[in-house]
């Protein structure tokens, strides 16, 4: 069983709730019962407005016809956010580690600028490079058989007959000043005479 507290809680808080869930799971007559803190971690979304929360698994031998109960009853527990219960074989178990908090006093503190820029990134830019010059030979080699393709198309333009173009004479409309004055005063009597 994994059970989600508060990241906001205090370890007095937190290790009398764990002590609440294991009593809770001994009295459903389970056996073997081991607790394994994961640590603190930030969840995937927020939960009552708690971004980070401590991670408890809980392992234990257990009948399956009580696990209602046992989950009801720890549900019930105060400042629980979540919990999941879930079967598994003891042989074939695989051992989790939860994404350490960036912001946790036990972190591993994040490496300047230039080292991180020394390191990997260099590396990327290199190979970004090797690879945009391929790039660059590849769209050069397209343009080259581009090219002869539009000189060859010409060649075939200019060979064949031309025909004579004869230009479009588009009628040109000239209105004077006088007569768009007299259409507005048609268009403001009319206006004046609807009102």
């Amino acid at each position: 069983m994994l059970c989600v507290l508060p990241g906001t809680m205090t370890e007095e808080e937190i290790k009398s709730s764990v002590d609440a869930v294991s009593q809770i799971i001994v009295k459903n007559s389970a056996e073997n019962v081991t607790v394994e803190d994961m640590g603190k971690s930030r969840l995937a979304y927020p939960i009552n407005h708690i971004r980070y929360g401590y991670f408890q698994l809980f392992k234990f031998n257990f009948e399956g016809s009580t696990i209602n109960n046992l989950e009801k009853e720890v549900r019930l527990l105060d400042k629980m956010l979540r919990i999941n219960i879930t079967i598994s074989d003891p042989n074939n178990t695989v051992n989790y580690k939860l994404a350490l908090d960036p912001t946790a006093p036990s972190a591993t503190p994040k490496p300047e600028y230039e080292d991180r820029a020394r390191g990997g990134r260099h590396h990327e830019r290199e190979e970004k490079v090797k690879t945009e010059d391929t790039k660059t030979e590849e769209v050069e080699t397209k343009k080259v058989e581009a090219e002869t393709v539009k000189v060859k198309e010409e060649v075939k333009i200019e060979d064949a007959p031309k025909v004579k173009e004869e230009p479009k004479s588009a009628k040109k409309t000239t209105i004077s000043v006088e007569d768009i004055d007299k259409k507005l005063d048609e268009i403001l009597q009319d206006d004046i005479d609807k009102v």
